[in-house]
Protein backbone atom coordinates (compact mmCIF):
# COMPACT_ATOMS: atom_id res chain seq x y z
CA UNK A 1 0.00 0.00 0.00
CA UNK A 2 1.56 3.41 -1.58
CA UNK A 3 0.72 5.96 1.18
CA UNK A 4 1.07 10.00 1.06
CA UNK A 5 2.73 11.92 3.55
CA UNK A 6 -0.64 13.19 4.81
CA UNK A 7 -1.86 9.67 5.05
CA UNK A 8 1.30 8.38 7.35
CA UNK A 9 1.09 11.80 9.48
CA UNK A 10 -2.35 10.77 10.02
CA UNK A 11 -1.51 7.17 11.27
CA UNK A 12 1.16 8.52 13.01
CA UNK A 13 -0.87 10.91 15.01
CA UNK A 14 -3.82 8.43 15.41
CA UNK A 15 -1.33 5.49 16.90
CA UNK A 16 0.70 8.16 19.49
CA UNK A 17 -2.69 10.15 20.04
CA UNK A 18 -4.01 6.67 21.31
CA UNK A 19 -1.28 4.75 22.91
CA UNK A 20 -0.72 7.80 25.15
CA UNK A 21 -4.16 8.72 26.25
CA UNK A 22 -5.68 5.00 26.56
CA UNK A 23 -1.99 4.72 29.03
CA UNK A 24 -3.25 8.08 30.76
CA UNK A 25 -6.98 6.80 31.05
CA UNK A 26 -6.49 3.29 32.43
CA UNK A 27 -4.04 4.49 34.82
CA UNK A 28 -6.25 7.10 36.40
CA UNK A 29 -9.51 5.02 35.86
CA UNK A 30 -9.41 3.15 39.06
CA UNK A 31 -9.36 6.25 41.32
CA UNK A 32 -12.39 7.77 39.41
CA UNK A 33 -14.35 4.65 39.83
CA UNK A 34 -13.80 4.89 43.70
CA UNK A 35 -13.87 8.52 44.07
CA UNK A 36 -10.37 8.43 45.62
CA UNK A 37 -8.38 10.80 42.78
CA UNK A 38 -5.36 12.45 43.91
CA UNK A 39 -5.95 15.92 42.28
CA UNK A 40 -2.06 15.88 42.67
CA UNK A 41 -1.22 12.73 40.97
CA UNK A 42 -3.75 12.98 38.15
CA UNK A 43 -2.27 16.83 36.99
CA UNK A 44 1.26 15.27 36.98
CA UNK A 45 0.10 12.16 34.86
CA UNK A 46 -1.40 14.62 32.36
CA UNK A 47 1.79 16.75 32.23
CA UNK A 48 3.75 13.84 31.69
CA UNK A 49 0.76 12.56 29.20
CA UNK A 50 0.93 15.75 27.21
CA UNK A 51 5.11 16.07 27.30
CA UNK A 52 5.08 12.73 25.99
CA UNK A 53 2.48 13.00 23.16
CA UNK A 54 4.14 16.46 21.79
CA UNK A 55 7.48 14.55 22.23
CA UNK A 56 6.75 11.81 20.25
CA UNK A 57 4.57 13.88 17.49
CA UNK A 58 7.39 15.85 16.72
CA UNK A 59 10.10 13.03 16.60
CA UNK A 60 7.76 11.05 14.64
CA UNK A 61 6.59 13.48 12.11
CA UNK A 62 10.45 14.91 11.52
CA UNK A 63 11.15 11.46 10.60
CA UNK A 64 8.58 11.72 8.04
CA UNK A 65 9.42 14.95 6.55
CA UNK A 66 13.20 13.61 6.34
CA UNK A 67 11.86 10.13 4.90
CA UNK A 68 9.68 12.18 2.31
CA UNK A 69 11.20 15.25 1.35
CA UNK A 70 9.01 15.26 -1.86
CA UNK A 71 5.74 15.40 -1.05
CA UNK A 72 6.33 16.56 3.15
CA UNK A 73 5.97 20.28 2.08
CA UNK A 74 3.79 19.97 -0.64
CA UNK A 75 0.46 22.56 -0.38
CA UNK A 76 -3.31 21.10 0.21
CA UNK A 77 -5.09 20.03 -2.91
CA UNK A 78 -8.89 20.62 -3.15
CA UNK A 79 -9.05 16.79 -2.28
CA UNK A 80 -6.94 17.06 1.10
CA UNK A 81 -9.28 20.26 1.90
CA UNK A 82 -12.25 18.34 0.88
CA UNK A 83 -10.58 15.06 3.24
CA UNK A 84 -9.93 17.31 6.18
CA UNK A 85 -13.57 19.66 6.38
CA UNK A 86 -15.76 16.26 6.10
CA UNK A 87 -13.61 14.51 8.58
CA UNK A 88 -13.55 17.59 11.22
CA UNK A 89 -16.85 18.39 10.64
CA UNK A 90 -17.95 14.80 11.79
CA UNK A 91 -15.27 15.37 14.46
CA UNK A 92 -16.83 18.36 15.57
CA UNK A 93 -20.19 16.85 15.67
CA UNK A 94 -19.09 14.25 18.05
CA UNK A 95 -17.43 16.38 19.95
CA UNK A 96 -20.66 18.66 20.72
CA UNK A 97 -22.49 15.43 21.49
CA UNK A 98 -19.94 14.33 24.15
CA UNK A 99 -20.14 17.91 25.59
CA UNK A 100 -23.76 18.15 26.08
CA UNK A 101 -23.98 14.17 27.53
CA UNK A 102 -21.02 15.13 29.74
CA UNK A 103 -23.26 18.77 30.60
CA UNK A 104 -26.33 16.89 31.56
CA UNK A 105 -24.14 14.67 33.74
CA UNK A 106 -22.74 17.38 36.13
CA UNK A 107 -26.42 19.08 36.17
CA UNK A 108 -28.22 16.11 37.17
CA UNK A 109 -25.38 13.83 39.36
CA UNK A 110 -23.48 14.76 42.29
CA UNK A 111 -20.00 14.17 40.16
CA UNK A 112 -16.73 15.70 41.05
CA UNK A 113 -15.16 18.32 39.07
CA UNK A 114 -12.02 15.69 38.90
CA UNK A 115 -14.38 13.50 36.67
CA UNK A 116 -16.01 16.23 34.78
CA UNK A 117 -12.59 17.26 33.46
CA UNK A 118 -11.70 14.28 32.89
CA UNK A 119 -14.07 13.28 30.79
CA UNK A 120 -14.06 16.22 28.54
CA UNK A 121 -10.65 15.61 27.66
CA UNK A 122 -11.83 11.98 26.79
CA UNK A 123 -14.21 13.48 24.60
CA UNK A 124 -11.82 15.68 23.39
CA UNK A 125 -9.28 12.79 22.30
CA UNK A 126 -12.18 10.32 21.11
CA UNK A 127 -13.07 13.45 18.51
CA UNK A 128 -9.48 13.99 17.62
CA UNK A 129 -9.46 9.78 16.76
CA UNK A 130 -12.54 9.95 14.99
CA UNK A 131 -11.19 12.82 12.98
CA UNK A 132 -7.70 11.43 11.48
CA UNK A 133 -10.00 7.88 11.19
CA UNK A 134 -12.21 9.35 9.15
CA UNK A 135 -9.69 11.10 7.19
CA UNK A 136 -7.65 8.02 6.48
CA UNK A 137 -11.03 6.28 5.36
CA UNK A 138 -11.83 9.06 2.85
CA UNK A 139 -8.10 9.28 1.63
CA UNK A 140 -8.42 4.86 1.11
CA UNK A 141 -11.88 5.61 -0.01
CA UNK A 142 -10.80 7.97 -3.20
CA UNK A 143 -12.51 10.75 -1.47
Amino acid sequence: MNLTFQEKSYWASLIIMSVVWVNYFVRIQPALNTGTINREETIGLFIGAVVVLVTLEVVVHIVLAVTNLRTANKPSDERDKSINSKAGNIAGWVLGFCVVMIAGLAVFKDVSSMLIANLLLLALVMSKCVDYALALFYYRRGW
